[in-house]
């Protein structure tokens, strides 16, 4: 029988990990014993380069898609990247220092966030006043913004792809997002469309399990997410994907 070479997309937040956790031992070995026998596996999530973790790389992918599509790579290779302009993130803090949301600035190396209220440890604060040349010197791959978002910031941001997500809303640059970089990376190592697979739970996967060639939608997801699967497996906590 002839081997017919496939590529695996996972979600990371609610699909292989929760809470900058690392992934479950069964999923981990799950996605190693894919790749040991002949397969590929990508990790493909909305976090950017920049807000990702040694726990989940260390298990192994052949490829991160990141920033829900605007920053992708195969290997050592960089195949794609879009930034939010400087001008852009100068404007969106101008705006959120001035509120009293929460506006975090997912980037490259580091991630930053505006806040009056809650606190978020594992970014840095935004400079209230930043120095020259700190907004090129900290390149922003997408936007994330606690709640819903208000009419100001959709004006703000009404050039952007939208996520939003019932708690929060991510704002990436128009035209990125986790479809467009399962697209992209599959015509980098020549696999079909349709010898895909999909994994995830949330509203900014739907447009990777409507692409996928096979969707699996966790436990956890909503019936909007459900419905855009091939299949329903069970949750992160349980090891949905490994059971898939």
């Amino acid at each position: 029988m002839e081997f017919t070479r496939k590529a695996a997309f996972f979600d990371l937040d609610g699909t292989l990990a929760c809470n900058n956790r690392p992934l479950l031992p069964a999923d981990a070995d799950a996605i190693r014993r894919l790749r040991r026998e002949g397969h590929m596996a990508f990790l493909c999530t909305g976090r950017a380069p920049g807000f990702l973790y040694k726990e989940v790389l260390d298990v192994g992918f052949d490829g991160v898609v990141a920033g829900a599509g605007a920053h992708i790579t195969v290997g050592e290779e960089l195949l794609y990247r879009r930034l939010v302009p400087p001008e852009d993130v100068r404007r969106v803090v101008a705006y959120y220092q001035g509120t009293c949301h929460t506006c975090i600035l997912e980037g490259e190396r580091d991630s930053f966030c505006i806040s009056r209220g809650a606190i978020y440890s594992c970014f840095e604060p935004v400079p209230e006043h930043p120095a020259p040349g700190w907004y090129e010197e900290n390149p922003i791959t997408k936007l994330t913004i606690m709640g819903q978002l208000d009419e100001p910031a959709r004006q703000l941001l009404a050039s952007y792809y939208i996520i939003q997500h019932p708690t929060y809303a991510e704002a990436v640059p128009h035209g990125c997002n986790k479809a467009d970089g399962m697209r992209r990376v599959l015509e980098y190592v020549g696999i079909s469309r349709e010898n895909s697979l999909a994994f995830g739970d949330s509203y900014n996967d739907l447009d990777m399990l409507r692409y996928a060639g096979f969707a699996v939608a966790m436990g956890i997801a909503d019936e909007t997410i459900r419905a855009a699967a091939d299949y329903v497996t069970d949750t992160q906590e349980n090891a949905g994907v490994s059971k898939a």
